[in-house]
Formats: structure tokens, C-alpha cells, sequence
């Protein structure tokens, strides 16, 4: 892995940028009626990766969404 695909995978790799990935994708899903399953493992993949970078289960990247969300308040 070079220089630079180091620096893309830090940055694509952060809570911040999963928290919003995840928020697009789940907003796109819902959009679709929550009828499209590419979507939805869209979603959860976004998901696992958000909780895996804050080494936590979903509640607590739960948590972490709904914090993001009064701090932007």
C-alpha cells in the first residue's frame, strides 16, 4: 500500500466519515421505501464498519450518531 492509499484509508476509515456515510446511506434506503436491498447492506456495511472503528456494538455507534447530532445542533 503506498503513501497515498494509506492517507485515503485513515481518512475513509474515521468515525466522522462513516457516521456520515452511514446517515447518506440509510436516508438513500429510506428513500427507496426501504425496499432496496443493495441499499440496506449498503447501510450495514457502513454500519459494522462504524462500529468496528469505535470498537463498540450498535447501540453505541447509535450513540455516537445521535451525539454527532446535538453537537451539529
Amino acid at each position: 500500500m503506498n503513501q497515498i492509499e494509506k492517507q485515503a484509508d485513515a481518512v475513509l476509515n474515521t468515525p466522522e466519515y462513516l457516521a456520515g456515510a452511514l446517515i447518506i446511506a440509510v436516508g438513500q434506503w429510506n428513500d427507496s421505501g426501504q425496499q432496496d436491498e443493495q441499499l440496506e447492506r449498503v447501510a450495514t456495511e457502513y454500519l459494522e464498519r462504524l462500529q468496528a472503528a469505535l470498537r463498540t456494538d450498535r447501540d453505541g455507534a447509535v450513540a455516537y450518531l445521535l451525539g454527532m447530532e446535538v453537537q451539529a445542533a
